[in-house]
């Protein structure tokens, strides 16, 4: 052995003619672990308890005794102090950035050198020289092939080895000019490069890790599960860890785990060689990050779920205990990730495992944070006149607004229908509308919208109104409240039921007599011709008169009292589609016929995705 290099899960050693790379870890079954991504750009998954795994590397055809020499001395020096044979110790043993290869192959050198805890290696082809030689044999695997993304795969008994897709590029002018080429098999456990056309007299180099791939973790199971990237390039992570020793930084809001699994935030520096912050998240329970977001000054919102009665919560937020079951949690870390500008948990009172479970966040302009996941809780919080403010069957998406300091809801609504809901991600634009989108089982019940891609407009039924298979996707706009001077029904969707007449005149989308309107028209109105006609109309005139009904009592009421005949009709529909047709023109006559209302309707309609009779 000439030289040794030990990293966080993997020590390489080095001799004249091979690279022996031993990888190693502490692992629960199932983990997905990236250890070799420190070393040679590559990946392993491993399934034992504790395991380690062997590759050894070699240059077929090479120079068996190629010149090999430190390179870039650093300062430190290291001392081996083993066994009690003064006679075998080492002391004062200098230590190199780099270790050349000189002339593996004619005009071949090639080079090892360490990028924050990963070590690299390069081959650098001088001018007029050849690379095509270059083979590289593997011992240690049972099987090796080349995946779509061109990346090597060494399958071992308890592990699979991913090499990354080399990198190859010419310095012309100070610039990195790229070269295409790609691994190729030459035989069993041996792969080459195949390179395109270069210019020959410059030197070429081939580099088979792409950008930075750098690991995070500790001996435990690690899982990122949210990543966002500032302006400068820099990274934010967030995820899970069970590791009482993940990577964490001075002064940060918790340098150390609060047991079982812990949320973990982590900053990288835009190179990948730096951690600008790392810190545990959580209590005494389980706890995981799901989702992240920056704001402009670079604090970073997290969010997701946790078990933990004790999970850190700051004074004065929304909630600051915990319920009874699982729960979500939304906390603001300042731009060091040194503490907390607010902590609190979000959450209803059912007692089930994952009750609450938040999924993602975004952040608007002013600090507001948008949350959406799924809730199993009768009681989750809502507000701002929530478009649904009861729970469906088996359990719902949520969208939620908290305010800037984390001590307030601004709204806050169920999303779902008959069946499992669950918000995955969510947006926000400059106007502060909400995209949300997740999964759906909902057969009936579930908010979808005619003209769903342009709410209140004359172009017709959903671009997908109806449940198509066991579980489908869904997309939702959802847009801020308006004011209803104190009184009405306003709504996370176009102000409570302001662009439909309906709503306006019961308060809310769910209201019985609502949705027997709402099967009407799905059952019979949306499925022909004259139907969708006939919808498309109530749709185009009915966003002004339904916002003025919202706003005033007198005129709710007597909406209200216009459609009871309508709707008492309307239970009868469901044996004649003929009458049903008639029944809705009815409704949309019922609507229409406020007469003092009309001169009144000229202010434009926010738009939603509530869908409604």
């Amino acid at each position: 052995m000439l030289f040794l290099s030990r990293g966080r899960g993997y020590t390489l050693f080095l001799t004249k003619t091979e690279a022996v790379l031993a990888l190693r870890s502490a692992a629960r079954p199932s983990r997905a672990a990236s250890l070799a991504n420190e070393a040679l750009g590559a990946t392993t998954q491993q399934t034992q308890e504790t395991q380690s795994t062997v590759v050894r590397m070699k240059l077929l055809g090479a120079n068996e005794a190629p010149l090999v020499m430190g390179r870039e001395e650093l300062p430190g020096k290291v001392n081996y102090f083993i066994g009690n044979d003064p006679k075998q110790w080492r002391t004062n043993v200098p230590t190199y950035r780099k270790v050349e290869y000189k002339d593996v192959y004619p005009g071949v050198d090639l080079v090892y050198y360490d990028s924050q805890r990963q070590l690299e290696y390069d081959f650098v082809i001088a001018p007029y020289s050849d690379p095509s030689p270059i083979t590289l044999a593997f011992d240690g695997a049972q099987k090796l092939r080349i995946n779509n993304q061109g990346d090597v795969i060494l399958e071992m008994r308890d592990a699979e080895i991913r090499f990354k897709k080399p990198f190859i590029y010419q310095e012309i002018d100070g610039i990195k000019k790229v070269v295409p080429g790609r691994y190729v098999v030459e035989g069993e456990y041996q792969v080459g490069f195949q390179v395109a056309a270069y210019d020959p007299s410059k030197t070429l180099i081939i580099d088979p890790v792409l950008n930075y791939s750098t690991y995070l973790g500790g001996t435990g199971t690690e899982s990122g599960n949210s990543i966002v990237v500032d302006a400068s390039g820099n990274a934010y992570v967030t995820g899970s860890t069970s590791s009482t020793d993940f990577t964490t930084t001075s002064g940060v809001v918790q340098p150390a785990s609060g047991g079982f699994d812990d949320a973990f935030v982590t900053k990288i520096n835009g190179d990948g060689t730096a951690l600008t912050y790392s810190t545990f998240l959580g209590g005494s329970g389980n706890d995981v990050g799901n989702g992240l977001a920056i704001d402009t000054s670079r604090n970073a919102y997290i969010t997701g779920s946790t078990g933990s009665p004790n999970f850190p919560t700051t004074k004065g937020a929304l909630e600051e205990t915990s319920g009874t079951g699982g729960d979500a949690f939304v906390t603001k870390l300042n731009s060091t990730g040194t503490a907390r500008v607010y902590s609190t948990y979000l959450r209803g009172s059912d007692s089930g495992d994952g009750a609450d479970v938040s999924n993602a966040i975004a952040v608007d302009s002013s600090g507001n944070a948008y949350v959406t996941g799924n809730t199993n809780s009768p009681d989750f919080p809502t507000a701002g006149s929530p478009f649904q403010p009861t729970p469906g069957e088996l359990g719902d998406a949520f969208v939620t607004k908290i305010n800037a300091t984390g001590s307030a809801l601004v709204y806050s609504t169920y999303l779902g229908g008959n069946g499992s809901d669950a918000g995955n991600a969510i947006a926000v634009d400059s106007s502060d509308n909400a995209y949300v989108t997740g999964s759906t089982s909902s057969t009936t019940n579930f908010p979808t919208c005619p003209s769903a891609l342009d709410a209140c407009a004359s172009t017709g039924t959903p671009l997908q109104a109806a449940l198509d298979g066991s579980q489908d996707a869904f997309i939702a706009k959802v847009d801020p409240p308006v004011s209803n001077g104190g009184g009405g029904s306003g709504g996370v969707t176009g102000g409570g039921g302001g662009c439909f007449i309906a709503t306006a005149a019961y308060g809310s989308a769910l209201a019985a007599d609502v949705l027997v309107l709402r099967g009407l028209r799905d059952r019979y109105l949306v499925t022909n011709a004259p139907g969708q006609f006939m919808v498309a109309a109530y749709y185009r005139l009915s966003p002004p008169l339904a916002r003025l009904i919202a706003e005033d009592e007198t005129l709710r009421a007597t909406t209200r009292g216009a459609l009871r005949p309508v709707v008492w009709w309307a239970n009868l529909a469901f044996t004649s589609p003929t009458l049903a047709l008639l029944l809705l023109g009815g409704a949309v006559l019922s609507g229409l016929l406020v007469p003092i209302i009309v001169l009144r309707a000229q202010r434009p309609c926010r738009r939603g995705f509530q869908r409604e009779g």
